[in-house]
């Protein structure tokens, strides 16, 4: 009996401590996965592909600006954005109401680099060549480092 006991006591243990172990080391994209993406004007500029960066920290969009890009369109599917990413960076309710309005992300190809992009509004999803889409590009400061990241969402 006393096995048993002592047993389940060093289980209870050991998969208490994986689960605790595995909650705080658990990791969003923590790593610098910016790409360099060209807008029609010729201009180059750094994006990251998701808000999954800001998971623990706070951020705010400090600046929306417009732009176009031309592109091959792949495919689209479900985007990652959501609520809970959503609430760690601050901006304009109306700019977050459009980017979760339409959950779809549109898989992009320029200059063979792929780019995961997310939308604020929903069009064809087939394959298309040299698309030129409208986009707001969201220049957001991480508050605890001071750093600027760029967030493409296209606003065909």
């Amino acid at each position: 009996m006393k096995t048993i006991v002592k047993y389940l006591v060093i289980n209870v243990l050991i998969v208490t401590y994986l689960s605790s172990f595995t909650e705080r080391n658990k990791q969003y994209q923590t790593e610098d996965f910016r790409k360099d993406i060209v807008l029609t004007n010729g201009d180059t500029i750094p994006i990251i592909e998701n808000l999954n960066y800001f998971y623990e920290n706070k951020a705010k969009v400090v600046k929306v600006s417009s732009a176009k890009i031309k592109v091959d369109i792949k495919f689209c599917g479900k985007s990652d954005v959501d609520k809970i990413c959503m609430k760690f960076v601050s901006m304009d309710r109306n700019l977050k109401k459009s980017i979760l309005s339409c959950g779809t992300a549109y898989v992009l190809v320029q200059n063979g680099k792929t780019y995961y992009i997310h939308s604020t509004k929903e069009f064809n999803c087939g394959e298309q060549q040299n698309v030129v889409l409208k986009v707001k590009i969201l220049k957001i400061l991480e508050l605890s480092t001071g750093e600027y990241y760029n967030l493409m969402v296209i606003d065909k």
